[in-house]
């Protein structure tokens, strides 16, 4: 599912399923949406970004830089630790969390504990809400 997938940008929808048939994880050795680099998640008026899509879209983003994400309620912090676990996010340099989201500060913290390290270049991240 989209592995050399490098920017996605979903505006004004509403997704109706989001998961992968069982045997695609099993047997296929490349990660869906695992080269995208930017995501930007912005529903319908009165819809939410809902947990399926979230965990979908952000297991296997290892490349990830740039997430903005409006109306995400599906990011809670089970997800976030979740994510953590899978991808942890290491090229993370900016994330928008914008209209809402279901993330307490420990499951924020959890989220971008392993994103946002110090590079070589000595250039940080920046977190907006």
């Amino acid at each position: 599912m989209c592995p050399e997938l490098e920017a996605l940008s979903l505006r004004w929808f509403i997704l109706l399923g989001c998961s992968l048939p069982v045997t695609h994880s099993r047997t296929v050795a490349v990660k869906p949406f695992q080269n995208l680099r930017e995501l930007t998640l912005r529903p319908r008026v009165g819809r939410l970004v809902h947990r399926d899509a979230c965990e979908l879209l952000l297991s296997h983003c290892q490349n990830i830089r740039h997430i903005e994400l409006f109306c995400g309620g599906g990011l809670n912090d089970s997800l976030a630790l979740l994510l953590c676990k899978r991808n942890g996010f290491p090229k993370l340099r900016s994330l928008r969390l914008r209209h809402g989201h279901a993330l307490s500060a420990d499951g924020l913290q959890s989220f971008l504990s392993k994103a946002f390290q110090p590079r070589n270049s000595g250039t940080r991240g920046k977190f907006n809400s």
